[in-house]
């Protein structure tokens, strides 16, 4: 008892100079921040192992590890001094500073995904590193919130939330898997654009499947795999499901454009449609 009063005495020490020590707090995660954006490579680190797409861990970006060390050192000095009102206050702060990172993921990918153009392939691969970064940051800011909340005192316990923060990581993620979505389906629609030019009604006889299948295929032969390799099986389930239902809405409006077809036209039609649709069914 003499040493947890002790201690309490320690810490009525420090308690004036509390509003300057959040001040500092909050001035230092926000240049953390702005450092992290500005040094971050935004797909794999120059010094990580070739091989490290093998290993089970999700790979993100390196300043979202770095910023949440930086978060858990901060909440292990505070609790040495004030589990109260200080410790409420300086959660916040780390709330903030997270939302803002957040931000800046959405940021760069707004940047990237211009709608009038493809994605280059690095530009897809810095996608899903955000994609990855934000699952990753949902996931331990759940564990933020419940590690901060034990260090609180019981009265307190339930001033702490952290959902405006994964809200924001929600949104960035959804952004990064949009500009994917897109950049694939731009893609399919450069590969299908020979349907619509086809002169079906001239159609005499019906061969292997049409050249933009081929196409296609290819393009998903090229755009899958780094994905799959990259992203979590959950997203990536997303991710295909999505390319899926826009491919085929872009097919089945293509088809409505085509004024005539003859017999064999239609038979050609039905057999590319098959191939079609097994090749998505085959892509996760």
């Amino acid at each position: 008892a003499k040493g947890g009063d002790f201690g309490k005495m320690i810490s009525g020490v420090f308690k004036p100079y509390m509003p300057l020590y959040l001040k500092l707090e909050r001035a230092h995660m926000s240049d953390l921040v702005k450092k992290l954006i500005l040094e971050e490579t935004w797909g794999r680190p120059p010094n990580a192992a070739e091989d490290a797409d093998d290993d089970d861990d999700l790979q993100v970006l390196h300043s979202s590890g770095e910023l949440f060390i930086y978060i858990k050192r901060s909440m292990l000095q505070c609790k040495e001094v004030d589990t109260g009102e200080t410790m409420v206050l300086l959660s916040r702060a780390f709330g903030e500073t997270l939302v803002k990172y957040a931000e800046q993921l959405h940021k760069h990918i707004a940047g990237l995904a211009n709608r009038s153009k493809q994605l280059a392939p690095k530009e897809e691969l810095s996608c899903a590193y955000i994609v990855n970064t934000c699952e990753y940051c949902g996931d331990t800011t759940e564990q933020l919130e419940a590690s901060v909340t034990k260090h609180l005192d019981a009265s307190l316990a339930e001033s702490v939330t952290y959902q405006p923060v994964r809200d924001a990581f929600d949104q960035a993620l959804s952004a990064g898997l949009g500009a994917l979505v897109a950049s694939c389906l731009l893609k399919l629609d450069v590969a299908q654009a020979p349907l619509v030019r086809t002169r079906w009604a001239e159609l005499e006889s019906v061969g292997d499947q049409s050249s933009y299948v081929g196409a296609c295929q290819t393009v998903l032969k090229e755009t899958v795999p780094p994905l799959r390799a990259l992203l979590s099986t959950m997203y990536f389930g997303v991710l295909c499901d999505r390319i899926a239902t826009g491919f085929f809405q872009r097919f089945q409006a293509a088809i409505l454009k085509i004024r005539r077809v003859s017999d064999a036209g239609v038979q050609q039609l039905l057999l590319d449609t098959h191939a079609l649709k097994t090749m998505l069914l085959g892509v996760p």
